[in-house]
């Protein structure tokens, strides 16, 4: 016989012991706000301000560390998001929301680890700065998820689509650049939930500047009555007003009004009585407020008006905490006591 050479090959999978795996994603630091919770839209923006429904998840460690190791990602529920080999995100953009988990494991390893990440879905566009920010709400005129805080540049305030939702994650929208009010809703159905919006910003040493010529945070005033205005979970500060209500019916609940050059909160009074201010304050707290931290305003030179309704839910606390002469303005509430 001659000499002959014989070829094989056989694939091999390799199971690797792997004792932990973990994820960049963290529900340890989703604890966010008042509401101590993340949520997340279903679309996000690219650099060019076009929309996407994609999202790259990243393994961040794996112990032992293995350079050339594969993963296996699994959804919990695919008509709410799948998962490819390469742990990239689809978010459905058809309506189906809600939380998904989504599972990384080591592709050949028999031992059981791996680490997951719930995402809680709502129909809307995470932004990540102002540029986002304004094109989701004036451009796309779509609800938003802040995933960071943002500077607001513009030197007037937004307008509120009927339906449009705001999650905040705790995150703060600062609008120091404008007087105008921050937040104007004219229509029913909208929910601020979970976010930091400030009216103006600090000097060094503590002391808050010029109140009473930062205007108004959110002025919600019905061109007729209109309903279902939520405001949740927020902190709501740094203005002459904080929210003013006429001709609507408003929901505050688990909220911390604070830092206001007149009333925190104040009810207008209507000519009619199917157009009255309805208004429930539940578990609030009201601090700083240089007038009452709730107040009613009376339609001068009207023959008749009707009061506005105010029901109060829960705990609620009214406290002024900071000296006056920590307060930049000219007071003209002489008759409220500093507090120590």
């Amino acid at each position: 016989m001659g000499n002959e050479s014989i070829e094989f090959s056989k694939q091999v999978d390799v199971y690797y012991n792997v004792t932990n795996i973990a994820l960049k994603e963290d529900a340890i630091e989703d604890n966010l706000g008042i509401a101590g919770k993340r949520v997340w839209g279903n679309q996000f923006f690219k650099a060019d301000l076009t929309l996407i429904n994609t999202y790259q998840m990243t393994v961040k460690s794996v112990l032992p560390k293995i350079d050339a190791i594969s993963f296996k990602w699994t959804s919990s529920d695919e008509s709410i998001a799948t998962v490819d080999d390469n742990g990239l995100v689809t978010f459905n953009t058809n309506g189906k929301v809600g939380k998904v988990t989504i599972t990384v494991a080591p592709k050949y390893s028999n031992n059981g680890t791996k680490d997951t990440y719930t995402f809680e879905v709502v129909n809307a566009i995470n932004v990540y700065n102002y540029e986002q920010f304004s094109s989701a709400i004036l451009e796309k005129k779509a609800n938003v998820v802040m995933q960071s805080n943002i500077i607001n540049k513009k030197e007037t305030g937004y307008s509120l689509e009927k339906g449009f939702r705001l999650y905040g994650n705790g995150y703060t929208i600062d609008f120091t650049n404008t007087t105008a009010t921050r937040f104007t809703i004219y229509n029913s159905d909208i929910v601020i939930d979970n976010v930091v919006i400030t009216g103006t910003v600090f000097e060094d040493g503590g002391k808050l500047v010029d109140l009473e010529k930062k205007g108004v945070i959110l002025g919600i005033t019905g061109q007729t009555f209109i309903k279902d205005v939520y405001i949740k979970n927020s902190i709501i500060e740094n203005a002459c007003a904080l929210i003013e209500v006429k001709r609507a019916q408003v929901y505050i609940q688990g909220c911390i009004l604070r830092n206001a050059y007149s009333a925190a909160l104040t009810l207008m009074d209507s000519a009619n009585t199917t157009t009255q201010a309805d208004v429930y304050v539940k578990d609030c707290v009201f601090g700083d407020s240089m007038a009452p931290s709730i107040a009613f305003s009376t339609m001068e030179g009207k023959d008749k008006t009707y009061p506005s309704k105010l029901h109060l839910e829960g705990k609620l606390y009214m406290y002024n905490w900071r000296k006056l002469s920590e307060i930049g303005g000219n007071f003209i509430f002489s008759y409220i006591d500093d507090a120590e």
